[in-house]
């Protein structure tokens, strides 16, 4: 099964680049950057502090999550080397659990509780992306159709998602003294541990700033680039295209996201060019950002130990 993923994985990357190089004339690639440095410095800068609070809080929320799941409480500083690794290892590949799991042998703490604490996260920035680009995709639907039945049809079946999604942690929190007999199935067994549902609430409240710092990081690159573009539209596109930028489609996000970008980002007016540009540059500034945190972790372990 894993054979076939990896070859359907690869098939996907190929078909990904052979499309990229025919969309795109790379000698038109940062065509628009022409910013002065006073201003390159000051959105640099505001992309380094929000890239700082996804940091901190997604670091929180995982702290919380382990300690839900440990009998002895672990500080963040003792997951902060992991953590630190394992956000370097998600913006290569999506090796990010992978080196989460090292964990086990630092802090002698049980494999399922570091797989099942990761799980929770991914299903919170799940949902959470989720919700937030349903709800944009209603006005967005004006400017993709004219037909105005076409438009309500639409916007009725993402009302109903929306209640859907609404109504599930519903249902689940008002059912939450039979949950217990569910999670011991078997192929639930680890989760367990996450029975009290109160305990969840703050984890699951990190998602939301965690993915309203990440739509607002995505803002600023064009602006950092010279793009000219709607910024309206734009805010309201881009969670329904980080959301499915960030499926785990092909063997890293790099290839898969500039697709996704220039495929969504030609119906809002800005070009297959532009759009290309705008991912590689949103991929290279977090590869620096992460190589940076890495960095400072280092010499701060160098320095004070």
């Amino acid at each position: 099964m894993k054979f076939i993923k990896n070859i359907f994985k690869f098939v996907i990357l190929v078909l990904i680049t052979i499309y990229i190089f025919r969309e795109i004339n790379f000698k038109n690639v940062f065509n628009n950057f022409n910013l002065n440095t006073d201003l390159i410095i000051l959105i640099l800068t505001i992309l380094l502090i929000i890239r700082v609070g996804v940091f901190y809080f997604s670091m929180q929320r995982w702290n919380l999550l382990l300690n839900i799941s440990s009998t002895k409480k672990i500080p963040v500083r003792d997951i902060s080397k992991v953590y630190t690794y394992s956000v370097l290892a998600e913006e290569l590949f999506f090796f990010g659990f992978v080196t989460r799991s090292v964990l086990k042998f630092t802090n002698n703490i049980n494999f399922s509780y570091i797989f099942s604490s990761t799980l929770i996260e991914k299903i919170f920035s799940f949902y959470v992306l989720l919700f937030i680009a349903l709800c944009t995709s209603i006005p967005l639907i004006d400017f993709l159709f004219k037909e105005e039945n076409t438009k309500i049809y639409f916007k009725l079946i993402l009302i109903i998602f929306i209640l859907l999604q609404i109504f599930v942690p519903c249902l689940i929190f008002l059912f939450k003294f039979k949950l217990n007999k569910f999670l011991r199935l078997t192929p639930f067994k680890h989760f367990i541990i996450y029975k009290d549902i109160n305990k969840l609430k703050l984890p699951f409240l990190y998602s939301f700033f965690i993915q309203f710092l990440n739509i607002l990081f995505y803002i600023f690159i064009p602006i950092l680039l010279n793009i000219k573009f709607n910024i309206y539209e734009f805010m309201l596109l881009i969670p329904v295209v980080v959301f499915i930028s960030v499926l785990p489609i092909s063997f890293s996000q790099w290839g898969w996201r500039e697709f996704v970008f220039i495929s969504a980002f030609q119906q809002i007016g800005i070009s297959a060019d532009d759009s290309f540009t705008i991912g590689i540059v949103y991929g290279g500034v977090m590869l620096f950002f992460a190589c940076c945190f890495w960095l400072m972790h280092e010499l701060y372990n160098v320095i004070y130990k």
